[in-house]
């Protein structure tokens, strides 16, 4: 009798071991097709090759305004949401310091690394030196990439929801971003198919931040308030942090530079429709 129950307790565990490895296969094979979309989105700036550079503009425009959206409501009604449940309750001092750490990193890359988001057609406004830019803007991408990467694999090990809602706000930032990377590096004299190869590469740097938070994401540490936390949890107030920083220093302030009344009055809705599709994510029935 003894060893029947063994043999069924055995069983049990060995279907629950399965069960579990092919969930997290499953939550692998997500955060990697995630990272191979932002890596496909890279190529975006063929499109400005061959379409209307002017019509090109107008809609990068308000792809920016709609990726402060969902940038900002992203950290306002899921990442700091979940940061908060996932950190024992409360906004407490492992939430702060996280997300504080999300902004200043983000500025600190920014300003040693010169990291700037360029969300212009046709290239930003840069020093003479164009081909240092154009490597300086290589480098710079790369190491956003990987942060992305981390963030977005963060988000699926927490649960595929986060992960998801993570990658539709990643993307929507990526694509006027590249369109603006395409243009600094044809400037800085690269070739289309070296400047589309290079921005491809760069943003395969995604797949690297992803590939190490899988690898070491349950790895625990001690912070300032017990008990331990894993990599994968810290991470979601820092993401939070980091998109706050983007939306507010990079892409809003290229939303000031529109001056026609009418088109700013389209962007800040287009800004609140990006808010809103994060909120009505709240009420899927998940």
């Amino acid at each position: 009798m003894e060893g029947s129950r063994e043999a069924i307790l055995n069983i049990y565990l060995t279907s629950l071991l399965g069960e579990l490895e092919l969930a997290d296969l499953f939550i692998t094979l997500l955060a990697l097709g995630a990272g191979l979309l932002i890596g496909l989105i890279s190529l975006s700036g063929l499109i400005t090759l061959s379409a209307d550079i002017d019509r090109v503009r107008r809609i990068s425009k308000f792809l920016v305004a709609l990726s402060a959206g969902t940038m900002i409501g992203g950290a306002a009604f899921h990442l700091l949401p979940e940061s908060v449940d996932s950190l024992g309750g409360g906004f407490n001092l492992n939430v702060t310091v996280a997300f504080l750490a999300g902004i200043l990193v983000s500025y600190l890359l920014e300003s040693v690394l010169e990291w700037h988001h360029c969300n212009q057609i046709g290239g930003c406004e840069e020093p003479s030196h164009r081909h240092s830019i154009g490597a300086m803007n290589i480098y710079g991408d790369s190491v956003h990439n990987f942060i992305d990467g981390l963030i977005i694999a963060a988000g699926f090990l927490i649960s595929p929801f986060i992960g998801f809602t993570v990658v539709f706000a990643v993307a929507l930032h990526e694509i006027p971003q590249e369109f603006g990377d395409f243009g600094v590096l044809i400037q800085a004299g690269y070739s289309r198919r070296r400047a589309l190869l290079y921005n491809f590469l760069s943003a395969l740097m995604a797949l690297v931040g992803i590939i190490v938070v899988l690898t070491l994401g349950d790895f625990t540490f001690p912070l300032f308030e017990a008990p331990p936390v894993s990599l994968s949890t810290i991470l979601l107030p820092f993401a939070a942090g980091n998109f706050i920083y983007v939306s507010l220093t990079d892409l809003m302030p290229e939303l000031h530079k529109e001056r026609r009344t009418k088109h700013t009055l389209i962007q800040f809705l287009v800004l609140l429709l990006g808010i809103t599709l994060m909120a009505s994510l709240l009420f899927l029935p998940l």
